[in-house]
């Protein structure tokens, strides 16, 4: 009984984090917004963009599993001062420094 509560719980385990993980990465939304500023933020041996906008903080990195791997060329692209149709993934969670990452942006005419 004792090996059977062990694989039940192990297989819970995985399947939260497969569940958070397609969460996290396939709900997309869209919001228009003003870049206001632009910024690299590094931690450690990790580092990420920052894009300052009218709406919120979005961040700029590669995402395996959307077959996202030009963040860096992405960023030189953005322009401040420009508006941009954003589709962004995830969630902003302050707490835990979490940013909406951005998958997607079409310059918009004013």
């Amino acid at each position: 009984m004792n090996k059977f509560l062990h694989i039940l719980l192990g297989l819970c385990i995985v399947l939260i984090v497969v569940v958070s993980l397609y969460i996290t990465t396939f709900n997309d939304h869209c919001v228009v917004a003003t870049v206001v500023d632009k910024t690299v933020k590094i931690e450690k041996d990790l580092s990420y963009y920052l894009i300052f906008t009218s709406c919120g903080v979005f961040k700029n990195a590669d995402e395996v599993l959307r077959w996202k791997f030009n963040s860096s060329d992405f960023y030189a692209k953005i322009r401040v001062g420009e508006t941009y149709r954003f589709t962004l993934i995830g969630w902003r969670i302050p707490f835990f420094s979490m940013y909406e990452n951005i998958i997607k942006a079409e310059r918009v005419e004013k």
